[in-house]
């Protein structure tokens, strides 16, 4: 995550050197290869093809008919909602920055039973009857058996205005959340901070939700869900596209060698070419003559100015560096998706 959102620390030894001296500098590599992926493959919606069981048409037209209204809701679904991305948008952000993909499937009428007479659920309502939550992968944990998933059970931090919102002043884990919280207006209950835990197997789903401070713990659903299957979809296949450059620890070294370039290159660009030499040491009487056009250093008799020698980057550092690059390019995603320009000449098949 730190390297797709473009945040780094050096080291704090790296960050003491006098010409570094605090500077922050992050290299976008990775950022722009999950950035280059997402936005290729975003743009191609899942293509479902349903197969006939019977060979006539009455049963050509069912097929045609489901796949057009599965294309539909995967057309619908994917709409950016409250300004946020389409599902299908944050399915493939997640399978190329980590290689895993944690989705879950609602279903609103029994999500919102007891309360549709509520005019915001009655308007949810009439516009779609399923919510597709994707979830950090990271805040969700599968168990497995030989035969395939037997339970989820995601993890989340809510503020207790958010649950009260999700779940409604009617749940009564959420009544004995507010007599809990008695005496706490909408600003702090902003601010206070619950952790959800939403467990579903293939017979119960359970909600409940716990308070670090006060060590409450306050259940908000305990039932058996009735359905055939467990409404979610976990696949984690690991180790995503850069992994292997921060396990080895490619990317930490280049991100240093790159800081210690640039503040080298500013500290270079900012120091005097010039070494002026007086009697007494001091710059006393040294000044630039700007009146005459060729703007000469004027100085007292019996000093000396003479330059100081370039001091260019160690040839060995900046080959160093470069190498690293490149060994970061070749590990995050493939050239193509980067830059297509090579291959502009090139004919391909229709």
């Amino acid at each position: 995550d730190e390297a797709v959102a473009c945040v780094f620390n050096p080291d704090a030894n790296i960050a003491a050197l006098p010409f570094v001296s605090g500077r922050k500098f992050a290299l976008t590599d990775i950022a722009d290869a999950r950035n280059a992926g997402v936005r290729t493959f975003t743009s191609l919606l899942p293509d479902i093809r349903i197969s006939p069981v019977m060979d006539n048409q009455g049963e050509y037209d069912r097929v045609d008919r489901m796949e057009q209204a599965w294309k539909w809701e995967m057309e619908k679904m994917n709409r950016p909602i409250n300004g946020k991305k389409g599902i299908h948008d944050q399915i493939v952000e997640d399978a190329i920055t980590y290689h895993a993909v944690a989705l879950q499937t609602e279903y609103l009428p029994y999500k919102f039973k007891g309360r549709t007479s509520d005019p915001r659920i009655k308007s949810i309502l009439s516009r779609k009857t399923f919510n597709w939550v994707r979830h950090h992968p990271g805040t969700v944990e599968a168990k497995y058996s030989d035969f395939g998933m037997e339970s989820v059970l995601k993890k989340g931090d809510f503020t207790a205005q958010q649950l009260i919102d999700n779940f409604g002043r009617e749940n009564e884990g959420i009544v004995k959340m507010l007599d809990d919280l008695k005496g706490k207006n909408k600003a702090e209950l902003m601010k206070t901070k619950f952790t959800l835990y939403d467990y579903t197997d293939w017979n119960y789903r359970v909600q409940y939700i716990t308070s670090g401070s006060s060590k409450s713990r306050f259940e908000l659903m305990n039932e058996k869900h009735g359905l055939p299957f467990i409404p979610w979809v976990v696949v984690d296949y690991g180790d995503p596209l850069w992994q292997a450059v921060i396990d080895s620890g490619h990317w930490n070294n280049l991100q240093h060698l790159k800081i210690i370039k640039f503040s080298k290159a500013v500290a270079m660009g900012m120091r005097s070419d010039l070494v002026v030499e007086t009697p007494d040491g001091s710059l006393k009487g040294v000044w630039i003559d700007y009146q005459n056009p060729t703007n000469p250093i004027v100085i007292p008799v019996g000093s000396n100015v003479r330059n100081l020698p370039a001091n260019n980057l160690d040839p060995q550092f900046e080959s160093e560096y470069q190498e690293a690059r490149s060994d970061v390019s070749r590990s995050t995603v493939a050239k193509v998706l980067q830059d297509i320009t090579p291959y502009m000449n090139s004919p391909f098949s229709s």
